[in-house]
């Protein structure tokens, strides 16, 4: 796996790059991650196979935090961002796959006009506009916890016990990686969010004129299942949401090889 760093209009940016050669894939890791939560692919068979691209959000993981960070820790700078690292990488319309926020990035990115081969977002509950926020999270667990600058350890240890299925203990890098995140990240995403200044998904993933998968974990304990199954999207990849056993918010880690074969079947037509 290569490592590097990427200039982009908004900051620089860490990224790991697969040893595949098919195809361009670009994955986006979700808030207060990186692309360590993205592992179990790049090294695994799909990153073996393909060129898949991962890089850290300003901020996060290896990557600085930006000199301004109102116009950066939003979805409009994150979107620019990700068309941004896929242009300097010459990633020329590339699948995107994106993880909870990555997701909501992705579908941003995609609003903007990023030209990609195909979508594949996951944890990630397509919303139209801030007022889905209560019906599509469960709010009443997880609360404004990755929207808020300044946590304790012990919110930071609730947040990554609830990312994992019930009774399963997280990985340490959970707690790491929330912990390590520039606080501005949160703080700054949590007041755009509530200006409502994000596209409609639901409208976006309608009219995308490639393939678009919707994914969950079935033991999602953050995204509401019932809502996202109660969506009326008649563009999605085999016809409806698809779910991986035995997973949480996290189904890439919680079980690779499930989530790992449906990318894999997702990718081999879009990239050979």
């Amino acid at each position: 796996m290569k490592m590097s760093f990427c200039k982009t209009s908004l900051g620089k940016v860490a990224v790991r790059d697969s040893e595949g050669a098919k195809g361009a894939v670009l994955l986006i890791h979700g808030n207060s991650l990186s692309s360590e939560s993205y592992d179990r692919q790049l090294a695994g068979e799909p990153g073996k196979r393909w060129r898949l691209v991962a890089f850290d959000l300003p901020g996060h993981g290896d990557s600085p935090p930006p000199a301004e960070p109102e116009p950066t820790y939003t979805l409009a700078g994150y979107s620019r961002i990700a068309r941004e690292v896929a242009a300097a990488l010459g990633l020329r319309k590339p699948v995107v796959v994106g993880h909870s926020l990555g997701g909501h990035i992705a579908l941003e990115a995609v609003a903007d006009g990023f030209e990609i081969s195909g979508l594949f977002v996951f944890s990630t509950p397509p919303l139209r506009d801030a007022r889905d926020f209560p019906a599509a999270f469960h709010l009443e667990l997880v609360g404004d916890v990755l929207f808020r600058a300044r946590v304790t350890d012990s919110e930071i240890a609730k947040v990554a016990e609830l990312i994992m299925p019930a009774g399963v203990q997280p990985p340490p890098y959970y707690a790491r990686s929330i912990a390590a995140t520039d606080p501005a990240a949160r703080g700054v995403m949590g007041v755009a969010l509530k200006r409502d200044t994000f596209a409609n998904e639901q409208a976006t993933l309608e009219s995308i004129r490639c393939p678009a998968a919707v994914l969950l974990g079935e033991l999602e304990r953050i995204v509401n299942i019932e809502y996202v199954q109660g969506l009326r999207l008649s563009h999605l990849w085999r016809g409806s949401v698809q779910f991986v056993p035995g997973a949480g918010h996290n189904p890439q880690y919680d079980n690779p090889e499930a989530f790992n074969a449906l990318l894999t079947e997702f990718l081999l037509p879009l990239t050979g």
